[in-house]
């Protein structure tokens, strides 16, 4: 009997770790939904003239920098000529595609953020946003579904 509750806890402990593993890097450079890497778009060209290109799927190509794993979402930045907010609750990336250059795909939004912490405006986080009651601003923010690195590098 001792024996099966210490099984038991050590194939919990083990399901636990694989739980909370890092994702890795697939080898083909490809994360969420197939990206048509030829409808591609200047990042500029969106800030530029975001009306344009809201709430419309694109995908643009530039490098990721600072993923970051919330709960349930990963968000990073992609910089390329500006900077364009990203996130996902679809797929998890590696940290080891931070600062790659890569293919985005998604839906381009314009939500509201809290202008001092730069949060989601709504239910809990603005109650965390911001205690003081600053103004709000908008946001773009790419809602991805897929990711593609823009060259695999052999090892």
């Amino acid at each position: 009997m001792r024996y099966r509750i210490l099984l038991t806890l050590f194939l919990s402990i083990l399901m636990f770790m694989g739980c909370i593993q890092e994702p890795v890097e697939n080898p083909e450079g490809k994360y969420g939904t197939p990206v048509d890497t030829k409808k591609g778009v200047a990042l500029r060209d969106i800030l530029d003239d975001k009306g344009m290109y809201l709430n419309h799927e694109i995908v643009i190509k530039g490098q990721i920098s600072s993923i970051n794993e919330q709960v349930g979402i990963t968000t990073f930045e992609i910089i390329d000529n500006g900077i364009l907010k990203c996130a996902t609750e679809k797929f998890k990336l590696p940290k080891s595609l931070d600062k790659k250059i890569v293919f985005v795909q998604g839906i381009l939004k314009e939500i509201q953020v809290s202008s001092k912490k730069g949060r989601d405006v709504g239910g809990e986080y603005t109650l965390g946003a911001d205690p003081l009651g600053s103004s709000y601003q908008e946001e773009l923010r790419l809602d991805v579904t897929g990711i593609q690195v823009a060259e695999i590098y052999k090892k």
